[in-house]
């Protein structure tokens, strides 16, 4: 084989490794990561516990929150990229409400958390980016949407206070399915990204 027929073969491999880390618009694409935890984990805990006091303490709105709404849909079924677009939906509805909780009292905490979730969307936003084109949705990821939704209409229902502090009591059942993603991505074999 010829020096130039060698320079060619070369060039062609080098696009095609170009293609496969760029985006259809010719962009760069950005490499998946995810952090483990947050540094402040203790604050999530703190807007756990303070939603729990004003509930079961009986104080107004709070007290007139039916418990049976508080309940998030569980993702044990899902693949991990279903995870991750389940997790994606549900930080769009999080993020919103603890962007505009009604109790000063404990701001602090929830800036805190929202200093780890907002970035976390958008890495968990670059990584769907990377999801194999042939990944089919299970029914388990539409029951998934069907209970958020259903955690979200009936909370809001009874009042946003209710949905506010549904959000607030399940903060740390977000953050232990986080660490579940998180730590899926790290340790998942690169042979079985498609599962």
């Amino acid at each position: 084989i010829s020096v130039a027929a060698k320079l060619c073969l070369l060039a062609s491999v080098a696009l095609l490794i170009s293609l496969e880390n760029h985006d259809v618009d010719g962009a760069p694409r950005r490499t998946c990561y995810l952090p483990k935890t947050p540094e402040n984990r203790a604050a999530f805990r703190t807007i756990r516990n303070k939603y729990e006091d004003l509930r079961f303490d009986g104080v107004e709105p709070w007290q007139n929150c039916s418990e049976k709404y508080l309940q998030l849909p569980k993702m044990d079924n899902l693949t991990k990229w279903e995870k991750m677009g389940a997790m994606e939906l549900q930080l769009n509805l999080f993020i919103p409400v603890l962007q505009n909780q009604s109790e000063t009292t404990f701001a602090k905490a929830t800036s805190e958390v929202l200093e780890f979730l907002l970035p976390y969307r958008e890495d968990l936003k670059v990584c769907m980016q990377h999801r194999p084109s042939h990944h089919q949705e299970s029914g388990y990821l539409q029951g998934f949407k069907d209970g958020l939704q259903q955690f979200n209409t009936s909370n809001t229902e009874q009042s946003p206070k209710c949905l506010e502090a549904a959000v607030g009591m399940n903060i740390l059942s977000l953050l232990q399915e986080i660490k579940g993603i998180s730590l899926h991505h790290h340790h998942q074999p690169r042979h079985h990204s498609n599962n």
